[in-house]
């Protein structure tokens, strides 16, 4: 099994150094694992640093900034769960008294672009007081 993290450009696959300048300050990124896939098959979620967007099979998704720097951080780190404070800091760089509230819209609008059933999400998974991402086999 190979380890790698998919992220395109208009075709171009980036690096893991154009990945980092993407995320915000002091995430570490680890690689994903992801399976063989045959050649028709297609990775499930493929993120567009440029157009700040993601494409889920052959849709293309616009996220708001927020929604992508959401996205690539919890992305980093597929399964850990980040409370809603942690994601607020990291995103916003600053404790506020409404991180909670902020961050349950945020997530709330990112389920809705990207999951089949925001109601039952897959991807983007309410775990321990906060959100984890979780990336198909």
């Amino acid at each position: 099994m190979k380890t790698c993290f998919l992220l395109t450009v208009e075709g171009d696959t980036l690096t893991r150094g154009d990945l980092l300048r993407h995320l915000p300050a002091g995430v570490v990124l680890q690689e994903l694992s992801t399976p063989k896939v045959g050649a028709a098959q297609k990775a499930e979620l493929q993120f567009d640093a440029a157009q700040r967007c993601v494409h889920k099979g052959s849709s293309q998704i616009t996220l708001t900034h927020a929604e992508y720097r959401l996205l690539c951080l919890l992305a980093a780190q597929p399964g850990r769960v980040w409370g809603k404070e942690q994601l607020y800091r990291q995103l916003w760089q600053q404790q506020g008294g409404s991180s909670a509230r902020a961050i349950w819209n945020l997530v709330y609008r990112l389920r809705r672009k990207i999951e089949d059933d925001p109601a039952a999400p897959y991807y983007l998974r309410t775990a321990g007081g906060g959100y984890q991402l979780v990336l198909k086999p």
